[in-house]
């Protein structure tokens, strides 16, 4: 049985019984549905504690006036759009069944050049154009109509310009077949599509990015397509994109190490200018202008991201900015040299499930000039050349309501799982981390779970700076080369720590530095903790383990 078959027969929160209803507000391929569910949540499926612990009092004072608690009020999410990730991705999934199938007359295609395939698309719209062609000449930007399929058989576009493919509100269009290998600053280039699926092409050697999706998008398919070696990252969705699916990609070997030049972006930030991408960005193109994460309202959202490869890209494997709902299931995303997945700036209602999360966070290729813009440049070099400050598998930035669930992460450089800061109700739970300490040295420490409260790089009022709240712990198997298997930072406060097993760590199985109240439940390890017992029941003792 397949990866994907398990998960969907039951290895992952899949509920025996599963009851749906929908109800549709239009028809088409972008209707608007509000959906009903029988079965338990997420937290009664595990047997899990209620997410909201802190009384009124406290509630007021540090959950309510985080921004990445307003965006959550705003978008009007409700427990069912967070709290449970299996009925949402299933009734999901289910969306994007038959699109992209051959159901229109077909035509063949045997020209030369992009101009005269315009010509045949303007003569033959509503059907499917078969491209025979080996190579294609462009010297035209092709431009798809509407309720039209494109296919090539491995057709080779060669010439420069700046979009092999434009797509402007477009509806029911796929684009299939077709190589790149340079020449181009954009393969497709697409605004406010609906039913757009590309699908079996290669994008390699652009000098931008090779599919780019901007502004309102909806039924949105991108699968088994190759896009390596291209100087501005991989796939990049900007603006309320949604209905999206996104599987059997390599994404991999890509460059720039800016965020936004990840190997796969999600990102809320203002589009300005949806005919370009960089539009929001300062000059350096490293960061966009700041904008507060509570008013980044048009942003991605009911994304399925699976069984794709995401690897050795310079930037992060997965930038998450600000989407929601977003599921991220069975990838491989690997010696990435920043963060394996990144969920940051107002990211809610994530679920990482049964990845592999490998190698990430080296910072072993990036210059002197991209680790200042990054603010790490003066913490210094090791030996090797690499950065000091290293990046963990999964880090966690004023995000909340996200679930990292049965993945595998292990030998990334620093920490597997890392709150950065302002971590809000989030689930770590019975996942395999290890090793995640490859480069220690005398400057940091890393960790398996880490909940820190870091500090503001430069001044900046556009996030919060707090530390992490009522975020859940538990289950996790938390093995080998670790400062600490978990790491609380100063400031966190009720949170869940319970049933992990920490073992082979080098210095504590638990480091505590705050002095709020956390609860600590049945974690058992072969090494001592520090600033919190390993567990406040009576437990019998277990030979050679030390619970201090």
């Amino acid at each position: 049985m397949s990866r994907k078959s398990k998960f969907i027969a039951g290895g992952l929160l899949v509920y025996a019984i599963l009851s749906v209803l929908i109800v549709f507000t239009s028809s088409g391929a972008g209707e608007v549905f509000k959906p009903t569910v029988s079965g338990p949540s997420f937290l009664e499926e595990h047997g899990l504690p209620a997410l909201a612990r802190m009384d009124s009092e406290n509630t007021a004072k540090r959950i309510e006036p985080l921004q990445v608690m307003k965006k959550i009020g705003l978008l009007d999410l409700t427990d069912y759009d967070l709290s449970y990730p299996a009925q949402n991705y299933e009734l999901l999934s289910a969306r994007f069944e038959g699109m992209g199938e051959a159901k229109a007359e077909e035509v063949d295609f045997e020209g030369s050049l992009t101009s005269e395939l315009n010509a045949a698309l303007k003569a033959n719209a509503g059907k499917r154009i078969l491209v025979h062609s080996a190579v294609l000449t462009a010297d035209e930007t092709i431009l798809v109509p509407d309720d039209t399929q494109l296919v090539g058989r491995g057709t080779r576009l060669t010439g420069e310009l700046d979009r092999a493919f434009a797509l402007k509100q477009a509806r029911n269009v796929v684009i299939s077949g077709f190589t790149m290998d340079g020449g181009f600053g954009y393969g497709v280039y697409c605004v406010d599509g609906e039913g757009i699926v590309i699908s079996d092409c290669e994008f390699t050697g652009l000098s931008h990015k090779p599919v780019v999706f901007m502004g309102d998008g909806r039924m949105i398919v991108v699968r088994n397509n190759r896009m390596r070696g291209n100087m501005e990252g991989g796939l990049y969705f900007n603006g309320d994109a949604q209905y999206v699916l996104i599987e059997d990609n390599d994404m991999s070997d890509n460059y720039g190490t800016s965020n936004w030049m990840a190997g796969i972006v999600l990102t809320a930030i203002d589009v300005q200018d949806v005919e370009d991408v960089y539009a929001a960005f300062r000059e350096d193109l490293h960061f966009p202008a700041e904008q507060r994460l509570d008013s980044m309202l048009k942003a991605p959202h009911d994304v399925i991201l699976r069984n794709n490869e995401v690897g050795r890209n310079n930037s992060s494997g997965i930038y998450c900015d600000g989407p929601y709902k977003v599921f991220l299931v069975e990838n491989r995303i690997a010696y990435n040299d920043k963060e394996g997945i990144c969920l940051d700036y107002g990211t809610v209602g994530t679920y990482v499930a049964d990845n592999d999360i490998i190698g990430n966070g080296n910072r072993g290729r990036q210059t002197d000039e991209d680790l200042a813009m990054d603010f790490v440049l003066a913490q210094g070099r090791m030996s090797d050349g690499s950065s000091l400050s290293k990046l963990p598998g999964i880090s966690i930035d004023n995000a909340a309501y996200n679930i990292v669930y049965s993945n595998r992460i292990s030998m990334n450089y620093g920490s597997g799982v890392k709150m950065v800061r302002t971590g809000v109700r989030n689930i770590v739970s019975t996942n395999l981390i290890s090793d995640n300490n490859r480069s220690p040295s005398d400057t940091f420490s890393f960790f398996g779970v880490e909940l820190g409260a870091a500090e503001a790089d430069a001044p900046a009022e556009n996030l919060d700076f707090e530390p992490d709240y009522e975020n859940i712990i538990c289950r996790n198997m938390i093995t080998g080369h670790h400062y600490a298997g978990i790491y609380m930072a100063k400031g966190s406060f009720i949170n869940d720590l319970f049933d992990n097993s920490i073992f082979d760590v080098t210095t504590w199985s638990i480091e505590s530095e705050t002095d709020e109240f956390n609860s600590c439940l049945n974690n058992v390890s072969n090494v001592q903790s520090r600033g919190i017992p390993l567990s406040l029941s009576i437990a019998v003792p277990v030979a050679g383990m030390v619970n201090k």
